[in-house]
This record gives structure tokens, sequence and C-alpha cells, in this order.
């Protein structure tokens, strides 16, 4: 098979390969394309991957090295195809961009395969073995030409099968959207989180978002739990402290935004659900809103706790809240990036929820 392909596909449906030639394992996700890589030893190798050698070069390698590796007959095993493969490919591929093209046009006896960060379009090489070899793109999927938009529900659907396939547990999708947001996209550490979730819940167990926050995150993730609490309470002066907090251990603003924007646009969700059902007469109790925002009552009594905050936060700002954090985070992507800005961004977002504001309540 050639072409370009993205490693979720690879994974789930892997293609039939050639023993011989180019294959690309381009991104920055380091986790993913060690998955990658030992999915397409297991194809090519086969029978023989306990036998075949696989020889690894690194940063500086020269040319005429792995040529010969990939030209030279094993005296010793099954007489399989010799692999090999370059770490951090990106600097032999500059030097070497002219010979690499003619080897896709010329392809060896054995079979290279080059993990690389940066791997552009518009290049020869690429279009080349896009017709004559195989890319596999390992980073996060996204959604359109630009790549600005990660692909969310792409994400959470093979981060669902795969919780439950290798480590027997269930993650709601909201529980898979937050532990991506946890670990920054970070496929590595979500594997680390999916695995230590499989130590600390019952087998083929379902997992809860709160779940997640708790088990996963550590005293960080804890104290932005509780933070989220302070900032829907109204309690803005605590909130701003446990900020400073987080800050001064070293989390990034933005990092902390997105669990903090996650939750909150769970409250969003809920009034606008609530004010739905008011139109047409439909007297709808605070839990059954919540639960169809996709809370959870875990740990048990947290539900009436979250209908509690939900009444503090009034359906005024409720319904600005999508705006709010649209604002927030623009501002975080721009002009108020680093420093005391971003912070400043966040202060101001918690200070819209302060107690003494004027709200009016929701109501059962």
């Amino acid at each position: 098979m050639s072409g370009t392909m993205h490693v979720f596909e690879l994974l789930d449906k892997p293609p039939a390969l050639s023993q011989h030639g180019m294959i690309s394992l381009f991104g920055s996700d380091r986790f993913l394309q060690q998955l990658a890589l030992d999915e397409l030893l297991r194809l090519v190798l086969a029978d023989d991957y306990e036998d075949v050698p696989v020889a690894r070069f690194g940063q500086g390698c020269e040319w005429a090295d792995v040529v010969d590796e990939l030209n030279t007959v094993s005296l010793f095993g099954s007489g399989g195809p010799r692999v090999a493969v370059v770490d951090e490919a990106d600097s032999f591929i500059h030097a070497y961009r002219d010979r690499l093209e003619g080897l896709v046009d010329s392809p060896p006896a054995g079979l290279l395969i080059l993990l690389v960060s940066k791997w552009q379009a518009n290049t020869r090489l690429y279009k080349a073995l896009d017709k004559q070899g195989l890319q596999v793109e390992c980073g996060a999927p996204y959604q359109g030409k630009k790549k600005d938009n990660v692909d969310i529900s792409q994400v959470t659907r093979w981060l669902e099968k795969r919780a439950r396939k290798l480590y027997g547990i269930q993650l709601h999708e909201d529980a898979l959207r937050l532990l991506f947001e946890l670990a920054q996209g970070n496929f590595g550490i979500i594997e680390q989180g999916l695995s230590k979730l499989s130590l600390l819940v019952d087998d083929h167990a379902d997992v809860s978002a709160q779940q997640v926050q708790s088990i996963v995150g550590g005293w960080k993730t804890e104290t932005t739990w509780t933070l989220i609490d302070h900032i829907v309470e109204g309690n803005t002066a605590i909130a701003i402290e446990q900020l400073d907090r987080l800050l001064q251990s070293g989390e990034a603003p933005q990092a902390l935004f997105g669990q903090i924007a996650w939750s909150l646009r769970r409250f969003a969700l809920a009034t606008h659900i609530y004010l739905d059902a008011e139109q047409t007469d439909d007297r709808i109790p605070l839990e059954v809103v919540l639960g169809k925002a996709k809370f959870n009552d875990w740990p048990r009594g947290k539900l009436k706790e979250n209908a509690r905050q939900m009444k503090a936060i009034g359906r005024a700002r409720g319904q600005q809240i999508h705006r709010w954090l649209c604002d927030v985070d623009r501002a975080l992507k721009g002009y108020a990036s680093r420093g005391d800005a971003a912070r400043l961004q966040l202060e101001q977002l918690f200070t819209r929820f302060h107690h003494q504001l004027a709200r009016p309540t929701v109501s059962h």
C-alpha cells in the first residue's frame, strides 16, 4: 500500500505492506510514533519479527551506513528483509534529501523507516513518498485544512476503544475529553492516565469525568477541582489564592483554563437545557438537568452540590458563560498569552462569578 494515513487508521485497519522501500512516521507525538513503528514492524516482519534484526540510527548518522544496512544480506535469522530505522531524522533528511528522493524511485533491498517531526507536504520527497511509499501522521487528528482545531470526536472514539480493549475500562465521552485536556494532548501522558485508572477502578467499570479528575491529576488536579468549586460558588478571593499556588508550581495559564473551561461549559449547557424546558412549561428538577449536561453523582452527593452551585451562578450569568470563555480563549491565544496578562484574564473571569454580584437564580 502507498499513500498517507493517520496513525489511528494504521492501528485500527492495518494495510498490506511491502518489505522494501521507505516509510515516514511524521509528527510531534513520540508515543504515537512508537505505536506506529511497533505496528509496522509487526506487519512487515510477521513470523520473522523475533529473528530479523532492526538497525537503529540516530542524529548524525551517515548515508553510507544506513544504505549499507538496507542492502546487506543477513548471515543469521530466516532471511527476512533488512530494516533500518532513523530516529529524529530531520537533520538526516535535510542532509540527504536528493538521495532519499532517488531511493523512493529505486527502492533498496530492505525497508527504511524515518521518524521525523516536520514533514512538509509541498516538498518533492513528500509527494514522491505519497505515491510510491507510505507516510503516517503521528499526532492528534485535525479538522479542516488549516489544522488549527483538533478533531476531538475522532480522538475520543480511538481512546475509548483503546481503553476498553487494552485496559478493560469504559470511559464516558466527557471523561475522555477531560483526560485529553489534562494531558494537554500528549498521548504518552494519556496512556499513563489510562494505566493508572485501570489499576484503581474495578474491571470493566464505567469511569466518570470526576474519577479522571480525582485519580489522574494528583494534587494539582485536585486543587484545580477545588478551585473550580470556589469560582462557581463566588468565592473569588479563595479562587485567586489557589490560582496563585498553581501558577507558582509551574502550571501554565492555558492548561488551567482548559480544565476550568471544561467544567464551566457544562454549567452553561445545563442552564440552556433548563431554560429550553422552561419555555415549554416543563419544570425539570435541577439534578435531572445536570444529568442531561453530563454531571455525575460521584462522589455521592456531588450532584446536589452542583445543583446548589448552579443556583449560585444564576440564569443570567449561565447564559453568558460561553461568551466569557470565548473571550478568554482568544486573549490567551493572542495578546494575553504570557505572564501577568494571562493571569489577569483568569482573575477577571473568576470575578464575574463573585457572590456579591447581583444575579437572578435558577430555582426548582
